[in-house]
């Protein structure tokens, strides 16, 4: 059976419309999928924190070993995290043009393996918001 790709990455709230802790399993795959996506040099007091994972998108001779190394590096700022395997099939965007990342690695979490899948489009800003739409609904 293929492995279902993450594709959601809301953020989770509870009956009351606050936000809801993540923890466990959601948490691990948020953070996973936080540290890839973020590119080194965007966090201010911690420059070196990411993967370059969004910029090999872009470069035209970048094969797949970059990627499963650059993956294989970025874990480093997941200790709690043990990457077991990992390999990546770089994808044409069907809407649009640019390539996207498909990963599949195997890892594993308190003592617990889980294969897990994320599709990473090239065309993703964390700072703009473009993954995810936020709003906040309140009752009463």
């Amino acid at each position: 059976m293929p492995i279902q790709p993450i594709t959601s990455f809301m953020p989770a709230f509870g009956i009351d419309g606050n936000f809801k802790e993540c923890t466990g399993w959601d948490a691990v795959l948020k953070h996973i999928f936080l540290v890839l996506v973020t590119r080194p040099g965007s966090r201010q007091w911690n420059p070196e924190f990411g993967c370059i994972l969004l910029d090999l998108l872009f470069e035209v001779d970048a094969d797949e070993s970059k990627f499963t190394n650059a993956i294989t590096s970025a874990f480093r700022w997941l200790p709690h995290v043990a990457l077991n395997k990992v390999s990546c099939k770089i994808k044409d965007m069907p809407n649009f043009r640019g390539k996207q990342a498909v990963i599949e690695m195997n890892i594993s979490y308190a003592g617990e393996s889980k294969n897990v899948s994320f599709s990473i489009p090239s065309k993703m800003d964390l700072l703009n918001g473009s993954i995810y739409n936020v709003g906040v609904i309140r009752k009463g």
